[in-house]
Order: C-alpha cells, then structure tokens, then sequence
C-alpha cells in the first residue's frame, strides 16, 4: 500500500511555506492503458488549500482541469506508474490563516507584556511617582490659569514642561518607550486577531503580508537550523 501523500506546504530553504508541487512541473502518468502528461500550469491558494491549474495530454488531445492537492495527491497514489519530467519552479505560498493568527498572538501578547513591564518600572520608580504626582496637582492649576487669564499661565506653563522633560529622562534610563504606555488603537474589523468574525483575512493583516512572511518563515528557518543541529550531533 502507498504512503499517502503529505498536503502540507513544503517549507522553502528560507522557512517561507511553499506549494508542494512546482510551477512548470511534468509529470508522465501511467493509468491502465492510458499514458497521459501533466503540467503544472499555475499554482494558487483559496480557502486553505493548495489547487493547481493542470495541463492534461494525453492521445494527441490537451485539456485544462483545476486540482485541489487532494485530488492531486489522489491521482498520484493511485496511478500505476508516475514519472517526473521535469522540476518546474518553485512557488511561495501567499499569507495563510495559520500565519496569521500565530503573528497577531505573538504581537499582541508581547505589546501586551512591554506594557505590564514599564508600567511596573515607572511604579518601582520614587522620583518618576513624584513627578507624576505633580503633574496631576499641576496641570488643573494650569488649565484654570489659561481660562481665567491668570499671570501666572507661563509659569505653570514652564513648570509643566520641566516635569514632562524629567519624566522623559526617567523613561530613556528606564528604557520605557511612551508607546508601551499608551492604550493602542485596534483594529475595527478584526480586533487586532488579524483573522476577522467572519473567519477571513482582515485587510490589515494583507498590508504587512510581507512582514508576516517574514517573521513566520525566520521562525521556521530556525527551528529547521535546531533540527539539523540536533541530527548532525545524534550522528556523531
């Protein structure tokens, strides 16, 4: 009995996810009688699954059919004999919902922890604590001054700005960024979960494909890197 055949993506030297069959391939099929060649016209991706434009020959008559790997894989474990004609090239997947999910959780979660973080520094931090108290005390000193017209507007003015500066300066010793202390805006058709109510790929999610490519594929390489790192050492 045939091993049946794998649907995964292949991952690419890089860790980029890859079709499982190249762009260009040939592939000469023996089915009974009938001896038929395949050509992997086009490769494209559609509700998280890999189909494959297939250029079919077979006795002097060439046709067109549209193969999800399934059925691939399916005509390929049952044919008697399969030759490869030639490789093709290979083919990047585009972003997938796995992808997706795992960068959102992974950015999240660590905008989430830097935030827990410089809070828990600013609080530990007596001189940052004064200085935040003062600017509470201050800064309704200050709004009353500038809607009364008080002479004294440009002082509480000055003082306020001498505590922002310090504050900041407790900040960059601290390595607190003011973003991680500010509530980030979400997004309104996915909530920051990349993946929206519906189950699609939210359309902030297809603006930095790249970057989730990215970050997904160097997460892949290095595992790879780890598994070929552990086998050279079983083999000494």
């Amino acid at each position: 009995m045939k091993a049946k055949k794998n649907t995964a993506p292949v991952i690419g030297a890089n860790g980029d996810y890859c079709f499982r069959y190249n762009q260009g391939a040939k592939y000469e099929i023996k089915t009974g009688a009938t001896v038929a060649t395949y050509e992997i016209v086009c490769c494209f991706y559609e509700n998280e699954t890999q189909t494959y434009g297939v250029g079919v020959e077979s006795g002097g008559v060439k046709k067109y059919r549209e193969m999800t790997i399934e059925r691939l894989n399916y005509l390929f474990e049952n044919a008697e004999n399969v030759k490869e004609l030639s490789k093709g090239n290979v083919c990047e997947l585009p972003i997938t919902e796995t992808e997706v999910r795992h960068y959102y959780t992974y950015v999240v979660k660590a905008r989430n922890k830097r935030r827990r973080e410089s809070n828990a520094k600013l609080k530990d931090d007596k001189d940052y604590q004064k200085l935040l108290a003062e600017s509470k005390e201050l800064a309704p000193r200050w709004a009353q001054a500038i809607c009364n017209g008080r002479a004294d507007e440009k002082d509480l003015e000055a003082q306020m700005l001498e505590n922002a500066r310090k504050k900041r300066e407790i900040m960059d010793k601290l390595g607190v960024r003011p973003a991680d202390l500010e509530t980030p805006e979400t997004c309104e058709y996915c909530d920051d979960k990349g993946i929206t109510p519906r189950g699609m790929i939210c359309t902030c999610a297809y603006a930095q494909a790249d970057k989730i490519k990215a970050f997904c594929g160097a997460e892949r390489f290095v595992e790879r890197q780890k598994e070929v790192f552990l086998n050279e050492s079983q083999d000494r």
